[in-house]
């Protein structure tokens, strides 16, 4: 049949192009499949830190370095053929994702030296932002930038301490506004209207600290969709937790470094469409998960704000401070982790579920319709705000954790509220936190059912 006698180990080259009657020998196959594997010299799996799933659940490397060449992964924004839906990689649009975290900051009021122990600052990071626990004063952390470098363990401060503080919690990093608003920008320039579009959040802390300058006040906004057009399902998405029940501590972190003014600012927000009324929300289904959102301790504004969409939906979602701090109670009285569609808009609302919350004034703010399936809410002053609820809101179980009020009832007017909760486990403490104080703050007019149990270690009870 013209096939050649016996095999040849001559290596894969061109030359094997075209050629019908050679037979290469296992020994030649063996060293180009190695070429290819883990490790070789051909593509290099290891260059790739990242595994995204588009919302079928088909999976795509993303290569978070952008340094390998033999296939570009990061603009693969859509597998053809399957859903409609896009996936825009923030990294793609420049974000770093570079925040660094340490426990050992030492700063001196008015000076501009920094110090850590175990610091690895390098002259690449000049420039970069960098936050520090207390160091703008009580309570408040300093928010400047890299000047320069001293040594790995010294930096000078583009603006000078406030306070002196020690064994410090500092993070710095990139400042990845704009690259995050360009992925916005993206999903908002096509044709999303009725689909799905995604931005996907590799693993890592993305330092956010622009001007509160974008829609509804806010450093980052989701695109208007105008309410007599059909439903357009936005994600914010972060890498799939390790196990089942882990939590997003640990994947992708976007972390607001910049103090805003008492309930006019947020991180992320909706621009609402206009028009006043059941008209004025944007048509939007807004589905957050597995994404950690931080701020600045004591925070003055909203990490989320979605109150204007027309459904919100979330799993696996951690709200918290740059600071564990169990000394002082959070201040600023019109902050919230979590806004959701208000009643007054005639929202659809939506479901929430595996929600942890810590250190902020409010927890978070339900309208009509919301449902919360499990929420953990610590160290704060209101955990649970009931807002507006002609129709019931409910929440299955949550356990809330030195906190002075479980659950308030507030109004724009004089609407009654109406909410539903089936179990809620109330932890005291003794210490500063002892003062659970009311099991439901009735200042506003509410009716509601509450299932609960509590569990005193000294603080007692004065529900």
């Amino acid at each position: 049949t013209g096939v050649a006698a016996s095999a040849s180990d001559a290596a894969y080259s061109s030359s094997w192009n075209g050629d019908t009657t050679g037979i290469a020998s296992k020994n030649a196959l063996y060293d180009k499949i190695e070429t290819i594997s883990v490790g070789g010299s051909g593509i290099n799996w290891d260059s790739y830190d990242a595994i995204s799933s588009l919302s079928n659940g088909t999976q795509f490397l993303v290569n978070d370095s952008g340094t390998n060449k033999d296939i570009n992964w990061e603009n693969l924004q859509q597998i053809s053929g399957f859903d409609a839906s896009v996936t825009y990689n923030v990294k793609q649009y420049g974000a770093k994702g570079d925040g660094i975290q340490a426990f050992d900051g030492v700063a001196t009021a008015s000076d501009n030296t920094f110090t850590s122990a175990t610091g690895t600052f390098a002259a690449a990071d000049i420039g970069k932002i960098i936050t520090i626990e207390n160091a703008g004063g009580t309570n408040t952390d300093l928010t400047t930038t890299i000047a320069s470098i001293n040594s790995a363990t010294s930096i000078e401060l583009t603006d000078a301490a406030t306070a002196t503080t020690s064994a410090s919690s500092y993070t710095y990093g990139t400042d990845d506004t704009t690259a995050i608003r360009a992925a916005f920008a993206a999903l908002g320039s096509n044709s999303v209207v009725g689909k799905t579009g995604i931005i996907f959040f590799p693993a890592g802390t993305y330092l956010v600290n622009g001007a509160f300058d974008q829609s509804g006040g806010s450093q980052i906004a989701f695109p208007a969709i105008a309410f007599a057009s059909p439903v357009s399902t936005f994600v914010l998405r972060g890498p799939a937790p390790s196990a089942p029940n882990a939590s997003a501590n640990n994947g992708a972190i976007i972390y607001g470094t910049k103090y805003g003014t008492n309930g006019e600012n947020a991180i992320i927000s909706v621009t609402d469409s206009g028009g006043g009324g059941t008209g004025n929300i944007a048509r939007i289904n807004a589905v957050i998960e597995n994404l950690r959102f931080r701020t600045v301790q004591d925070p003055t504004h909203t990490a989320v704000e979605l109150k204007d969409v027309d459904q919100a939906q979330g799993d696996n979602v951690t709200f918290d401070t740059s600071v564990y701090n169990p000394t002082a109670l959070p201040t600023h009285n019109d902050s919230f982790a979590l806004k959701l569609p208000d009643m007054l808009d005639g929202n659809v609302s939506g479901g929430w579920k595996n929600l942890k919350i810590k250190t902020y004034y409010n927890g978070v703010r339900l309208g009509e319709h919301s449902l919360i399936w499990s929420a953990f809410i610590v160290l704060g002053v209101n955990a649970l705000n009931f807002y507006d609820c002609r129709y019931p809101a409910q929440v299955f179980q949550v356990a809330v954790e030195s906190v002075q009020n479980c659950v308030v009832v507030s109004s724009s007017g004089s609407t009654t509220s109406y909410f539903k909760i089936y179990s809620l486990d109330v932890e005291h403490n003794t210490g500063t936190f002892s003062n659970v104080t009311n099991l439901v703050d009735a200042s506003n007019l509410g009716v509601g059912e509450i299932h609960y149990s509590i569990l005193d270690n000294g603080g007692g009870s004065t529900f």
